[in-house]
């Protein structure tokens, strides 16, 4: 494990697929440092809970649970924008955690991460 990897672990990213009539992120929200946002996405909500777990599919039919401070981070579609495919945010977030270093090693069988 490469000592990025606790850090991309210890939250949890969920993107919401719902159109909104404005595109500015909460107020006090902003993305994560380690992942990157998918065009024409703005930030719904950011609640963080400072002692939780998350159960993560680490490879075939194998999880791990992590505890410690969870950073939810809701992504609504700006207005009038084209709905991507869910193969596109995946392969964004893919693409970002390579980008970092990391290793993409647990899909289920919809290659969901």
């Amino acid at each position: 494990m490469s000592p990025k990897t606790p850090a991309l672990l210890s939250f949890v990213c969920v993107t919401l697929f719902t159109t909104a009539a404005w595109s500015q992120d909460a107020p006090g929200c902003k993305d994560h440092p380690l992942l990157t946002r998918m065009p024409k996405f703005h930030i719904s909500r950011c609640p963080v809970t400072d002692f939780d777990s998350h159960t993560f599919l680490t490879g075939k039919g194998k999880e791990l649970k992590v505890e410690g401070r969870v950073t939810e981070i809701l992504y609504e579609i700006d207005a009038g924008t084209t709905e991507p495919s869910r193969i596109q945010v995946h392969r964004n977030f893919e693409n970002a955690i390579t980008r970092i270093g990391g290793s993409v090693s647990g899909k289920d069988d919809d290659g969901n991460l």
